[in-house]
């Protein structure tokens, strides 16, 4: 067993022939992750990628399944529109073609940024190999 199957074990899930991360319940609505919701750290598993534009222009955005909040009442899996520097760090991490990421584990993390010169909480995303 390769340290990425047994850390899907380990939360709970498996990857399908398609790579993506089967779990026990998929909330049909598929909220975004709140920072209110992480914590420090919680690990995920990437179930699909797809790109999405909006007014300031076209992000990345990942679905992903959390064991830690499977059974809150929004469900285990969250949405979450990876920022410059998240993509920055995925793409280097797992290649430029997104549409493979199904499947890779992801630790994701609250953490300071400034803005307008200002603390400020932000989500950041560390690939798991």
């Amino acid at each position: 067993m390769t340290g990425k199957q047994a850390t899907l074990e380990a939360l709970g899930l498996s990857v399908n022939e398609k790579g993506e991360i089967q779990t026990k319940a998929i909330s049909p609505s598929m909220p975004a992750i709140d920072i209110g919701d992480i914590g420090t750290t919680m690990l995920g598993g990437i179930n699909s990628v797809e790109e999405k534009t909006f007014d300031d222009g076209t992000k990345i955005i990942i679905k992903v399944f959390v064991k830690e909040l499977e059974n809150s009442p929004k469900g285990g899996v969250r949405t979450l529109a990876l920022n410059k520097t998240n993509s920055i760090v995925m793409l280097k991490a797992y290649g430029l073609e997104y549409e493979k990421w199904n499947g890779q584990i992801i630790e994701i993390k609250v953490e300071s940024t400034l803005f307008k010169g200002k603390p400020t909480p932000c989500v950041r995303v560390y690939p798991r190999k």
